[in-house]
């Protein structure tokens, strides 16, 4: 074997290996569109924007884990103060409990399926962008 056969091999070897990686790393992320109907953090499901308010524009999806439990973040680009305001009225009548509020961010809880667990929506109204993170994670709701 030449030299440049030895490297053509050793190269389309890389490539192939880049790829599966990519391939599986993009098979674990959420993927979730404009239309989905609801957003799905382990055994719980969350109304989304669309199913409450109608399509809108996601821009970015974030997921992860951090210290409060599972999250999904959707940051939109064309979700409007009242679009906001409305999902909120709309997440109470679907029997969420408004845990905080001021003028531009909300947070909004309900027991998940599982005891021991709280389901977490909280929307952060901004002109530029609104981001509106689900999450799940430990505790019990006390209502007051």
């Amino acid at each position: 074997m030449s030299k440049g056969f030895k490297v053509a091999i050793v190269l389309a070897l890389v490539a192939v290996g880049l790829f599966v990686t990519n391939m599986l790393m993009n098979n674990n992320k959420v993927k979730i569109s404009n239309t989905d109907s609801v957003i799905t953090i382990e055994s719980d499901t969350f109304p989304s924007i669309y199913s409450l308010i109608g399509e809108r524009n996601i821009t970015n999806v974030e997921e992860g884990i951090n210290s409060s439990g599972k999250y999904i973040w959707l940051t939109y680009d064309d979700v409007t103060l009242e679009d906001a305001s409305l999902y909120i009225i709309d997440l109470a009548d679907a029997g969420y409990y408004l845990d905080e509020a001021d003028q531009n961010n909300a947070v909004v809880v309900k027991e998940s399926s599982e005891d021991g667990y709280v389901m977490s929506i909280e929307i952060n109204y901004d002109s530029e962008g609104t981001i509106v993170k689900y999450s799940r994670g430990a505790g019990t709701i006390t209502q007051e």
